[in-house]
């Protein structure tokens, strides 16, 4: 919250402006550097590794919690 990332970890959250959409991507790579960083365990790497090309921390997230 801290860093303005928490809408990353709602995975009902959308954006509808072109603006929300850019700024939400850049938040997206934030989160998702902060994952790759701290995700330590195997499944959490490989997950990382499935997004690396997409930095979709979102989705990320997603996967993880279930």
């Amino acid at each position: 919250m801290a860093q303005d990332v928490s809408e990353i970890l709602d995975t009902s959250n959308k954006t509808s402006t072109k603006q929300e959409t850019e700024l939400f991507s850049e938040k997206q790579k934030r989160m998702f550097a902060v994952f790759k960083k701290t995700l330590k365990i195997d499944n959490g790497k490989t997950s990382v590794r499935a997004h690396i090309n997409d930095q979709n921390a979102q989705k990320l997230f997603k996967e993880l919690s279930t």
